[in-house]
């Protein structure tokens, strides 16, 4: 049977990169960083946290890579503006307007449209698979409920990882 995990994990993902009213080091974490020839996600360059709800601090382990990350933050176009002391760089969030707040919305409805997209395409070719397998009727039937059952389940998941989202990017 099908891993339908896997689409869960992609819609977690996806969603951990969409900053609510609160810093999230998941927001710089896969930020490519051209460092030592070539690109590496931020989050393997330096120690991320969140010492404020709306700051996120960038503690990079070579201080010598403080430039390439402040330009690769500074090129993202993220909402806020890092702002480096020498040893740190300090990436501030400004709160979300209510505009701001209903675009994400949408990009978080659009991305749960991506995963059930997925999702209906993985239990589509498990059907396709369990059709081409040497099956009884009966138990193909009962092969397809299972991939029925087991799909329904993961999209009721994913409509509720999207609704908290939604839920949290609405609270001021």
């Amino acid at each position: 049977m099908a891993d339908f995990s896997k689409v869960v994990q992609f819609l977690q993902d996806e969603l951990s990169g969409i900053r609510t009213g609160r810093a999230n080091p998941d927001l710089l974490a896969e930020l490519p960083i051209d460092a030592y020839g070539t690109q590496q996600p931020l989050k393997s360059l330096a120690q991320l946290s969140v010492p404020e709800a709306t700051t996120i601090l960038v503690a990079p382990w070579d201080k010598g890579m403080l430039g390439p990350i402040e330009q690769s933050i500074r090129a993202a176009e993220l909402d806020g503006q890092p702002t480096n002391d020498g040893s740190q760089i300090r990436f501030t969030l400004p709160p979300l307007t209510e505009e701001r707040r209903t675009e994400l919305v949408k990009v978080v409805g659009e991305k749960r449209e991506a995963a059930r997209v997925s999702l209906r395409n993985l239990r589509h070719d498990e059907i396709s698979g369990a059709e081409k397998a040497d099956l009884s009727e009966d138990e193909l039937e009962r092969r397809k409920k299972e991939i029925d059952d087991a799909a329904a389940k993961v999209q009721k998941e994913l409509d509720a990882i999207a609704e908290a989202k939604q839920q949290e990017l609405m609270k001021v």
